[in-house]
């Protein structure tokens, strides 16, 4: 029974009715110029601030850059509704829209070499053009009368970041956003490259329908060199790969993206190539790891055990093995697709069993190359990734577990044909370092020598660079990262010795 039991309070008497009129929206009366001032004076500014862009912009063949067209700032007057000045058929482009504290409309404008006498043409006929009368529109009027002036555009014409945000000094390397013509990617990157800029993983691009947004960590120099020596540049902002806002800031919500993201995904074939993960098992009911990750591809080498994820670790690995970094693709709208599927073999006991037993660890992994094998004898093509390490052994030496690894990898475990071996893939981890070690042994690149088995010689062994150097986190203001982007991460041990 409701515990509300009053009747409701009648408000109709006191309604009043009056007619309605729609305000509509106001008709803006033709921008007022007078062309015999107007035009001339344009003339001259775009000869004037094209020869410019010519004498200025950056060459260099070695390096491949060689532009063949120049980049015009248009200023628009504050009251135009639409900024769009780039046409197809006259093959000219539009980068980035400022606009500024007046509303003052700036734009850029890439126009190529050859279709100089474009806008030369429109602004003669607008300025020239004989009109019978004096109430009649200049031909172009619609195109030339909304424009302030042009001049030659600068690195400013294209940044649409906060200003406080620009480095103090144009030699300062920084993560840049540069938002690259989909169709002037490739070009920009090899640039960059050829200029010593530190070019992200692609995996770390951001797609929109337009652009792609390609993460360079260099100097402003050399973003002023791609900007106008490739002419494939939109925008440039600053850009961030920190994950700090899907950590933090989107508590409670978390399903929302992930399942986003999960739709935009082209999931891969049953009969794709497959990454083995030999760790804790795998968790598989995560709705970026269920649709690549078969019911019958995760196993363990002790039944008892369960397949599932007993602390979360290769749950973690089996997400990066499939999307990697997932802060990009969270963050875009792009479709993605897989070309791999995962497989899991459980090779550590849950701990309410015992540790395996240090002379255990080449049989078991054996074991476990062979249970996946078995289980989906049709894969293409499989790598086994195993990023766990005994950490009560350096991998000064050869070690059972190293070689066991090296014999899977050579096709002579037992089992394995002798006149047609299996080669196979081995990818494994150095091992990590911890959170509590000291700034001074951290500085000595031999102080946390590589574990066992990344000493196989047969497989690959990887270490962790890192390029996560911006940071964003509360109370962290004024912290600069350890490592430079590309460097050794902190957490990383090294075969230096």
């Amino acid at each position: 029974m409701t515990r509300f039991d009053e009747p409701h309070i009648n408000i109709s008497d006191l309604g009043q009715a009056r007619p309605y009129k729609s305000k509509g929206v106001p008709i803006r009366n033709r921008i007022q110029r007078i062309r015999t001032e107007h035009g001339p004076r344009l003339i001259e500014e775009y000869e004037t601030a094209f020869e410019e862009a010519i004498r200025d912009r950056p060459t260099d063949q070695e390096k491949g850059i060689k532009p063949n067209g120049v980049v015009l700032e248009f200023e628009l007057v504050p009251s135009l509704k639409s900024a769009s000045l780039e046409r197809v058929r006259e093959q000219t482009r539009q980068g980035a829209v400022r606009i500024d504290a007046n509303s003052t409309k700036k734009v850029a404008l890439i126009v190529p070499d050859e279709k100089r006498n474009v806008w030369a043409k429109l602004l003669d006929e607008y300025t020239n053009a004989e009109l019978e009368n004096e109430d009649e529109n200049p031909p172009n009027a619609s195109r030339i009368d909304p424009i302030e002036h042009i001049r030659r555009a600068k690195f400013e014409t294209f940044w649409r970041d906060d200003p406080n945000a620009l480095p103090d000094s144009r030699q300062t390397d920084v993560w840049w956003g540069v938002w690259c013509f989909n169709d002037a990617v490739d070009g920009v990157v090899a640039a960059a490259t050829r200029l010593k800029g530190r070019v992200s993983e692609s995996n770390n691009y951001l797609h929109f329908p337009d652009v792609t947004v390609v993460p360079i960590y260099s100097t402003q120099i050399v973003i002023e060199f791609l900007l106008f020596g490739t002419l494939g540049i939109a925008e440039v902002r600053r850009a961030s790969d920190s994950p700090t806002f899907f950590m933090t800031e989107i508590h409670g919500d978390e399903h929302v993206w992930i399942n986003e993201y999960a739709e935009r995904v082209i999931w891969p074939p049953n009969d794709a190539p497959t990454v083995c993960l030999l760790d804790t098992g795998v968790n598989r009911g995560h709705p970026l790891i269920e649709p690549a990750l078969a019911i019958n591809h995760l196993d363990t080498v002790v039944q008892p055990w369960n397949v599932n994820d007993h602390n979360g670790h290769n749950t973690g690995m089996a997400g990066i093995a499939l999307h990697g970094d997932l802060t990009a693709l969270l963050g875009d709208t792009a479709e993605r697709r897989l070309n791999h599927r995962a497989e899991a073999v459980k090779i550590l006991p849950p701990n309410e069993f015992n540790r395996n037993e240090p002379n255990a660890y080449g049989p078991i992994t054996q074991s476990a190359v062979s249970i996946a094998e078995i289980n989906n004898s049709d894969a293409p093509f499989r790598s086994f990734c195993m990023a766990v390490t005994n950490h009560d052994r350096t991998g000064a030496e050869a070690t059972s577990w190293s070689v066991a690894i090296d014999q899977a990898a050579a096709g002579a475990m037992a089992g394995d044909g002798d006149d047609d071996p299996k080669r196979r893939l081995f990818v494994l981890a150095v091992g990590n370092i911890g959170d509590h070690e000291a700034k001074d042994a951290l500085e000595k690149p031999d102080a946390f020598p590589a574990e066992d088995p990344s000493q196989a010689w047969n497989a690959l062994t990887f270490g962790g660079f890192t390029d996560k150097t911006e940071i964003h986190d509360a109370g962290y203001d004024g912290y600069s990262s350890w490592s430079d982007p590309g460097q050794l991460s902190p957490y990383s041990r090294s075969s230096f010795l």
